[in-house]
């Protein structure tokens, strides 16, 4: 019997974290996309330039503010080359230069997209190399492993696809009380 490799728990980890948020993206239209579930929410949006941002305050307001679909799904996909450059991995064209989506259409492909560039990622790295430290690219988490920069990532889309499904009961719910 030969011992599970870290690399392999953490790439079956990943498809199923993205695979249940990808599934759980389905249907979804642009004007749920860009709900605000209550007034003042974070959303993203065309600057007066016309690039379009992610609402963002540093530091994060207390409490902090409610976030639509399309920020969530923005916050978790727009830097893969961080993902990458992180574990010590060269870009990947398919990453360099991903832009915020503004339509859900565009969402879903960037998920899916995401979702492919990180198992592609981990599936480039060793478990030696995973235990390794992330290095000063990483900041003030430049003494933290590898892993646990993998982990923190599979945490936020964990963390964000379980708000993305809530808000989408919620929307779905808000509908049928004509709200």
């Amino acid at each position: 019997m030969s011992a599970t490799r870290v690399r392999d728990e953490l790439v079956d980890l990943s498809d199923y974290a993205w695979r249940r948020l990808t599934d759980r993206l389905v249907g979804l239209a642009d004007e749920e996309y860009f709900w605000e579930p209550v007034p003042g929410s974070w959303t993203v949006r065309a600057g007066p330039d016309g690039v379009w941002t992610l609402d963002f305050a540093w530091s994060e307001p207390d409490p902090p503010p409610i976030t639509t679909i399309a920020w969530r799904l923005a916050h978790i996909t727009i830097n893969d080359d961080r993902f990458r450059s992180w574990l010590g991995l060269a870009p990947q064209s398919s990453s360099t230069g991903r832009t915020i989506p503004t339509t859900a259409v565009a969402a879903l492909e960037a998920a899916e997209a995401s979702k492919k560039d990180r198992h592609d990622a981990l599936m480039e790295m060793t478990d030696t190399d995973l235990w390794n430290k992330i290095g000063p690219i990483g900041g003030s988490y430049a003494d933290g492993s590898r892993v646990s920069w993998v982990l923190h990532m599979l945490d936020e889309v964990i963390h964000h696809g379980a708000e993305i499904a809530l808000l989408r009961d919620l929307y779905r719910r808000a509908g049928e009380l004509g709200r």
